[in-house]
């Protein structure tokens, strides 16, 4: 029993399912974060921004909102997962330490998280059960030279 343990985690199903539950939990949550922005207004984000002396608020308020509301239903999904997770990725810098730059870690430590995975979500790709992989399938051409 305890000799099977060690085999379990190192079978080749784990690496393609990590980067896809990682890809759907971080658009899941994206998708949680930016709704309440999308559909009841960005009113009080642009506030702080404006607080805290950024120049155009309400623009960088609504930009806030919909990377993470269109790009969590885009990392959902799995398509131009790269690209999403990359703007992700400048976003949660931007918050991290520069709107909460001067913050307690405790206000940082959740935007320090989704950077983190944003990251590994840049690095691993989408997995192998979403949109973007499905369209590389599908246009990928075959090797020359070998069985088709």
């Amino acid at each position: 029993m305890l000799t099977s343990y060690p085999r379990l985690f190192t079978q080749p199903w784990a690496a393609h399912v990590v980067p896809t539950a990682l890809r759907v939990l971080v658009g899941v949550m994206m998708i949680y974060h930016g709704t309440p922005k999308v559909f009841e207004g960005t009113s009080g984000l642009s506030e702080a921004l404006a607080s805290r002396g950024w120049p155009l608020p309400w623009l960088l308020g609504v930009l806030t909102a919909y990377t993470e509301f269109a790009g969590g239903i885009l990392l959902t999904v799995g398509f131009l997962t790269r690209p999403v997770a990359a703007a992700l990725t400048v976003l949660f810098i931007i918050i991290t330490f520069v709107f909460h730059g001067g913050d307690p870690f405790g206000d940082k430590e959740l935007g320090l998280l989704y950077l983190v995975l944003s990251v590994c979500i840049v690095l691993y790709g989408p997995g192998k059960v979403s949109v973007d992989q499905y369209v590389i399938n599908r246009t990928a051409e075959p090797l020359q030279g070998g069985r088709a």
